[in-house]
């Protein structure tokens, strides 16, 4: 609960943990959480004055603006509102049909954390999870998605592999090196069709919680 209070500096990462959290009956976590989130921001009131959060909170409209006006070139952005946004869609449009994905990736969410299969598969579920809710993400955040990568290629290993699974490891591995370019020359992104691939692999793993079909021997 403590280290994830100290990542509400991210907080448009954080969304799902309350509900993962909540779901999975970690009440001790959830309240260390809150408390180190509290804290955490009272130090840098304390550190750096009130001025900085102040500043925060009139600069919302310059941040709204830079990220519906296409300020930041929209490749760059490998969310599905932004690359809808790249292939042509309207800001209500793109708004909405994100929405509907992140309510889908949350309720999938708190439906794996309230059966509780293992730890490494929950937080992978999770962690891609997040990167599906934020519609402000920038193509440095990938790096996130090499936790849930280990998490679920050391499952495969140890337990064995279902169809097309190693492919999207594979893939959403090789994706950060193509997907900014792929979206600048031809104006695809393909990053979030393969963090969806991801997150429905880890959600299938999840709710086999381990029990992998014979017909498929570990390696």
């Amino acid at each position: 609960g403590i280290l994830l209070g100290l990542m509400s500096y991210k907080p448009h990462f954080g969304v799902l943990i309350p509900i993962a959290l909540i779901c999975g009956r970690h009440w001790q976590a959830f309240i260390a959480a809150a408390i180190t989130t509290v804290v955490f921001a009272a130090v840098s009131m304390l550190s750096l004055g009130i001025e900085p959060w102040i500043a925060f909170w009139y600069n919302i409209p310059l941040a709204r603006s830079v990220f519906e006006d296409g300020l930041i070139r929209w490749g760059k952005l490998p969310s599905l509102y932004a690359s809808l946004r790249l292939a042509g869609a309207g800001l209500t449009l793109a708004y909405v049909m994100h929405g509907l994905l992140a309510l889908s990736v949350a309720a999938t969410v708190g439906w794996i954390w309230w059966r509780k299969p293992s730890l490494p598969l929950r937080a992978s579920v999770l962690v891609t999870g997040s990167l599906l809710v934020t519609p402000y993400m920038f193509d440095y955040d990938f790096a996130i998605l090499a936790i849930p990568v280990a998490l679920l290629a050391m499952d495969g290993y140890v337990r064995g592999w279902l169809p097309y699974e190693r492919g999207v490891l594979v893939l959403t591995w090789v994706m950060p090196l193509i997907a900014v370019g792929l979206a600048d020359a031809v104006g695809v992104q393909i990053a979030p069709a393969c963090i969806v691939a991801l997150f429905i692999v880890a959600t299938r793993r999840a709710l086999l919680n381990g029990t992998i079909p014979a017909a498929y021997p570990a390696a």
